[in-house]
């Protein structure tokens, strides 16, 4: 799709089903840094990636079988919701129980609103925090 302004980008993403009406500071930076070109305007995203980081997400065994080899302990935050605000989301409890590995579910957010709205950005930053005051810990 291409978008005759910026403006018009933003209004599609403010239609968008995951956003509900929400839109934060760190939506519109997000959808303003994924435009290119200078008129009309288009996503960066290459279509072909896209299907492929999704294929390898869902088939490829040695993306499945990463998290085990994990270098040190991790945590998989995840979504309540999907892409388009859908339930189930990618990840749901059936899904994540097998991971043998941490895993927190973050109620009330969707694909987008994990990392670019506060209460979901609050869970992942405060496990990055966590992580960080652990580290700086072990150094000194």
């Amino acid at each position: 799709m291409t978008f005759p302004s910026r403006d018009s980008y933003r209004e599609f993403w403010q239609a968008h089903p995951a956003f509900k009406g929400e839109w934060t500071p760190w939506i519109e930076d997000y959808v303003q840094h994924d435009l290119v070109g200078t008129g009309p305007f288009r996503s960066s995203c290459v279509a072909d990636a896209v299907r492929v980081d999704g294929a390898q997400l869902l088939t490829d065994p040695m993306v499945q079988v990463a998290i085990h080899a994990l270098p040190v302990p991790g945590v998989l935050v995840y979504a309540e919701r999907g892409l388009l605000d859908e339930s189930p989301a990618l990840y749901d409890r059936a899904r994540v129980a097998g991971l043998h590995v941490r895993t927190q579910l973050v109620p009330g957010t969707n694909h987008y609103s994990i990392l670019l709205a506060d209460p979901g950005a609050a869970v992942v930053a405060d496990h990055i925090r966590r992580l960080l005051h652990r580290e700086g810990g072990r150094r000194t």
